[in-house]
C-alpha cells in the first residue's frame, strides 16, 4: 500500500466527517492540490470518484452508495477515531463501484416523483376547469341576460 494511498483514505474519512455536504470532485480537486499531483496519478488509487455518476454526487453519498462497506464502518464510529479508521480502510482491497447500492430505490423515487407532479398538473388544470365553468353559469354573472 503506498503512502498516497493511505492519505487518499484518511482525506476521504476525514471529508466524509467534516464537509458532508461537499462535491466529490472538489473533495479530490482539493486533495490533488494538496498533495502536488496530477489526477491521472489519483486515478490509479482506489476508492476515489471516477466516474460521472461518482463525481457530481456529495461526498457522503459518494461514500454511502459507491463504498457501503465503508460507510458502515464510518456511520458507526466517529472523527474521534480517525487515524485507526483509516488504518483499516488502506487495508481493504475494495474498489468504488460503478453503480450505486441503491440505484433501483432512486430511480423508482424518481418515478413516482414525476408521477406526483404529473398527476399534481392534472388535478390542478381540472380544478381551473371547473372554475372557469363555475364563474360562467354563476347566477351574479348573468345580471344582464334577459329571459
Amino acid at each position: 500500500m503506498t503512502d498516497l494511498q493511505k492519505a487518499w483514505d484518511k482525506f476521504l474519512i476525514e471529508s466524509f466527517y467534516k464537509f458532508p455536504h461537499d462535491n466529490a470532485n472538489h473533495v479530490v480537486t482539493v486533495f490533488v492540490v494538496k498533495n502536488n499531483i496530477t489526477f491521472e496519478e489519483l486515478a490509479e488509487l482506489k476508492r476515489v470518484p471516477k466516474s460521472h455518476h461518482h463525481q457530481k454526487v456529495t461526498i457522503s453519498r459518494f461514500v454511502c452508495a459507491f463504498l457501503p462497506t465503508i460507510a458502515k464502518a464510518l456511520w458507526d464510529h466517529n472523527i474521534d477515531q480517525l487515524d485507526k479508521l483509516a488504518a483499516a480502510v488502506s487495508k481493504l482491497s475494495s474498489d468504488a463501484r460503478e453503480k450505486a447500492v441503491d440505484n433501483e430505490k432512486r430511480k423508482k423515487e424518481a418515478s413516482e416523483v414525476r408521477s406526483s407532479t404529473a398527476q399534481y398538473s392534472l388535478t390542478k388544470r381540472k380544478k381551473k376547469a371547473l372554475s372557469n365553468l363555475y364563474h360562467q353559469y354563476k347566477r351574479s354573472n348573468q345580471w344582464g341576460v334577459t329571459k
